[in-house]
C-alpha cells in the first residue's frame, strides 16, 4: 500500500524533498537552484532534480542502495566539491523521510502502513551510508588531483619541465 501511495504523490513528495534540499544553500543561491532549469546555466540545480528523481525512482523499483549509488555520486560528487561536511554532504538523503511523513501524514495511519514505512526509511538509512562512502571517495578524488597540481606547480616552478622537450622525446633520438 506504501508503494502505490508513493506513486501517487511521487511529483509533491519530491518537491517537497528538492525544496528541504535546496534551503540548505543561501536564500538567493537556494531561489536560483530552484528557479533555473537550464542544466548548463544551473549545473547543481538540475544534478538535484535529476538525482533526487533517479533515487526516488529507485526506491519504488526496490532498487538495491548499490544500484542506487549512480544518482547519488550526482549530487554527493557536486557537495563534496563544494567543500560542504559529510554529514552536510549527505543529509539530502534524510530529507526524504521527512517529505514522505509530511505529504503522507494521515494516510499512514488511516491506513495502518507504519510497518511499511519503518521498512522505507530502513532503506532510506542504508543508502545515506552508502552515501557517506560515495562522499569519501570524492574527497580522497579532490585531495588527488590537488596534490598533484601541486607538485605540478613545484616542478614548473624548479624548471624542470621547461628543460623538457615538447614532444616527449629527447633531442638525440
Amino acid at each position: 500500500m506504501l508503494r502505490k501511495l508513493l506513486s501517487m504523490r511521487k511529483a509533491a513528495i519530491l518537491r517537497r524533498w528538492r525544496a528541504d534540499i535546496f534551503a540548505g544553500y543561501p536564500p538567493e543561491t537556494s531561489m536560483f537552484l530552484q528557479r533555473e532549469s537550464d542544466r548548463f546555466s544551473n549545473p547543481v540545480g538540475h544534478a538535484v532534480n535529476h538525482g533526487t528523481e533517479a533515487i526516488f525512482q529507485g526506491i519504488l523499483d526496490e532498487s538495491s542502495a548499490g544500484d542506487l549509488s549512480h544518482a547519488m555520486d550526482e549530487i554527493i560528487r557536486i557537495r563534496a566539491v563544494q567543500d560542504f561536511t559529510p554529514s552536510q554532504a549527505v543529509v539530502f538523503i534524510f530529507h526524504l523521510k521527512k517529505a514522505v511523513r509530511e505529504e503522507l501524514g494521515d494516510e499512514i495511519q488511516i491506513h495502518g502502513i507504519e510497518g511499511e514505512l519503518v521498512e522505507l526509511e530502513s532503506r532510506i538509512d542504508k543508502i545515506a551510508l552508502l552515501g557517506f562512502d560515495i562522499y569519501t571517495a570524492c574527497r580522497k578524488k579532490i585531495d588527488e588531483i590537488r596534490a598533484e597540481q601541486k607538485q605540478g606547480q613545484g616542478l614548473h616552478r624548479s624548471g624542470r619541465r621547461k628543460s623538457e622537450p615538447r614532444n616527449g622525446r629527447n633531442e638525440s633520438e
